[in-house]
This record gives C-alpha cells, structure tokens and sequence, in this order.
C-alpha cells in the first residue's frame, strides 16, 4: 500500500506524522453514478446521505451508515418523484429526518429514516440549489427564483424570502455560526449576512474570476475560482474584510474545495472538472500560488463534493460515483503556547499528544536560562507541574523543551518553543 507521507513543523509549537492512504477505488455499489450532493449527520459520524442526477424519474437519495461502505437506496429504491432527474440538495435534520431539495421539481422530506417521502407544499420554488442548517436548527435554503428562506420547524413551513436581489447558488455557515451565512453567488462573489437571512454585504468579488466554492478553518477563510484558463484561491485572516489572491498551481479548472484538519494543521483539497481531487498542504506555496498534487489517478474523474469524517476522506464524482480514502492515525504532540497556573477563569492548558509515548522529557527555563520546571515521568505529572503556580514567581516568556518518543514510531521529536505564563497572584 503506497502512503502518501507528511512531516510538517507547524506555527504552533507542535509536530505530527499524518498519513493518508493514496490508493483508492470508487465503491462498488455507486460505481459509474452522478454524486450530485451529499449531506453527514455531523462532521464525524458514520451516517451519510448522496443524492443523485438521471433521466427523469431516475434520481435516487442513498443512506450510509457504515462511513461509506454500504449504501441503501430510500424510498423503497425508488426515485423521489416521477420526473426527478436531478437532486441538488440533501440534508439531514436528525437521525430520522432529512430534506431532499431538486433542480426542478422542488422540496421533499422523509420522517422516517428515507422509507417514504413527501413534498414540502410550504416550500414553494421549483428549485433547491442548496441546504445549510444552523447548530440551533435553523435551516436555510438558496432558491431558484427567491433568493434565501428559511425555517425554524425542522422543514415543516418555510419563510417568505429573506432577499430576491441576490442569485445565490451555495450558501456556506461558519463552524458553530448561527447567524452569520455566506452566500456564493453566480457572476457577484461572495456575500455575507450577519443576522440570519435579512440583510447581506459583498465581501469579495473578481469581476474575471468566477468563485465556485469556500471553506473556514480556525482563523482563516479561503475560496477558490476559475475563469475558464486558470485557478486562483482567495484567503482572508481573522475575518472577511482583506483578502490575499494566490495563483493555484494545478490540473483541470477547479469547482470545490474542502479543508481536513489534522492534528496541528490542515490540508486543502480542491475538486476538479476533469482531473480527479488535487491536494495542497497549507505551507506549501510561493511567490506563484500554492502548489498542487493530484492524488486520484484517474484524469476523467470528475469532482462534484469533497468531504472528509474522522475515518475518511470521500470524494465525490459527477460521473463515477464514490471515492474514499482511508485516513490512518496521526501521531502528533502540541505544547500550548500560554499558560495561566492556578487561574480560575481559565481552562488547564495541556500538553497533548493522540499517540502513547514510550519516552518523555520536559524542561522549562527563565529567561535566564535557569531551569524552573523538568520532568520524565509523563505527560500527567508534566501537565500538573505546568498548571501549578508554585513554579513559576512571576508572569513572563519562558523557554521549553520537550522530546520524546511515539510508541509506534521510531523516529524521536525534539521540540524547543516559547511560552507566556501568565502567574494570578
């Protein structure tokens, strides 16, 4: 089995070795299909829902609950209605109840797992372009001809139009956001509401680039384009008001991206038209763009969705159904980079490490190169010495040093790193 290897020394004071599996295949049972949408019951279950394109009457909505490994047809292996042709939108509600949006012929929902469904006649576009849901159970939809609504029943009635004037053919939410939506548009970048639907503002728009997708990690936002010859990636910090415009180095033209968080890092992915998903670790660029390595080997592969659990990465195909990579255990360590012993009104801040150690060694100095803090015994009694105030006299920058071993791993890592103690006196 060929691995693809990563060692990265990250901004954090951290390091990891992640793997990811390289060779994959399209599952059997969705081989050759149209993956139009797929929706997770959360961003690590095992639950998964495709929805499918056909001839009319031939669209179809599949339920995993295996992570991937067997898929069911609902509705009794029939399609959704008599001229579903093409399903836009899926999006699980609960463990029993999903919305199923189409391209023409409007909005169904199951309350029973997928055995049955029913049109939603409170909906009233023909279109369902997109579905989000909020983590307090609002759920937005991107219409055809009614621009954003919503609702707050789990889907059972729908809003009037919270706005008209805008196309949107995506609308993305910020992890933990239950206000703030995003919505991608067809020819004016992106905009943004802060209050649920009601208002929007642009921030971002290339009038020679057409913006097909955006993802959020940690601080940063990023979105990614054509214009028909070449790929770009926007990327914003803390916030969306400046944006950095980098040249992505890579084939096909790219539709959609996704974001996998590693231990300490992240790696971007971007969907392709024609050339399979391509890859990008988050350090890897220069003064031309980020550079890109394309992973699936199959160069008529063509991307619809991109997504990943804490098993897999999937990547969804517009003409060759389900790809799915394994993601192996990732050993890494992190040191935080602020402390605050004895504080109440914050958290014990840890050393972590996901894999068992079989050696540990860890030293904080002064300033003054005097030693304040050792230990070797583990990372229990070191988390407790560096939560206990009374080695420390005063707030200040120390020095660590951390190195050690991982139980499966041979190689030793060897940290050095600052760390502000705040002391509460």
């Amino acid at each position: 089995m060929k691995k693809l290897i990563l060692i990265v020394f990250l901004l954090w004071s951290g390091f990891i070795l992640a793997q990811i599996d390289k060779e994959s295949t399209p599952l059997q049972s969705l081989k050759g299909m149209n993956v139009r949408s797929f929706s997770s019951l959360n961003e690590d279950a095992k639950e998964l829902l495709i929805g499918t394109k056909g001839k009319a009457g031939e669209a179809k909505v599949f339920y995993s609950d295996d992570f991937g490994t067997n898929w069911t047809s609902l509705n009794q292996d029939k399609s959704i209605c008599a001229n579903c042709e093409d399903i836009q939108s899926v999006c699980f509600l609960d463990e029993k109840t999903f919305l199923v949006g189409t391209k023409a012929n409007g909005l169904y929902i199951t309350q029973d797992k997928g055995n049955s469904f029913k049109k939603v006649d409170s909906y009233k576009d023909k279109e369902v372009r997109s579905i989000v849901r909020s983590p307090i159970g609002t759920t937005y939809i991107a219409t055809g001809t009614m621009g954003v609504v919503k609702s707050e029943d789990n889907g059972k009635s729908w809003s009037e139009p919270l706005t008209k004037s805008l196309d949107f053919i995506k609308l993305k939410l910020p992890p933990r956001s239950n206000l703030i939506i995003y919505g991608i548009t067809k020819s004016h970048g992106i905009h943004k509401s802060y209050d649920g639907g009601k208002n929007w503002k642009q921030v971002l728009i290339d009038k020679e680039i057409n913006i097909l997708d955006m993802e959020f990690i940690q601080n940063e936002i990023y979105a990614v384009g054509n214009n028909g010859k070449e790929n770009f990636l926007f990327k914003s910090y803390m916030g969306d008001k400046n944006w950095k415009t980098y040249k992505l180095d890579m084939f096909g033209l790219v539709n959609n991206m996704h974001i996998v968080q590693t231990f300490n890092d992240y790696i971007l992915f971007f969907g392709t038209e024609s050339n399979g998903i391509q890859k990008s670790v988050a350090i890897e660029y220069s003064l031309k763009g980020f550079k890109c390595t394309e992973i699936i080997e199959d160069d008529e592969s063509k991307s619809s969705n991109v997504f990943s659990n804490k098993e897999y990465i999937y990547h969804f195909s517009s003409n060759d159904g389900v790809f799915r990579f394994k993601r192996e255990k990732e050993c890494g360590v992190k040191v935080p980079i602020f402390v605050a012993p004895g504080s109440e009104k914050f958290d014990p801040f840890a050393i972590e490490s996901t894999c068992s150690l079989s050696y540990f060694y860890f030293r904080i100095y002064d300033k003054y190169g005097k030693e304040v803090l050792v230990d070797s015994t583990g990372l229990n009694t070191a988390n407790q010495k560096l939560n206990d105030k009374t080695y420390f006299q005063k707030s200040d920058n120390y020095v660590y040093w951390l190195k050690g071993n991982f139980e499966s791993q041979v190689d030793t890592f060897n940290l050095k790193g600052h760390i502000r103690v705040m002391v509460q006196q």
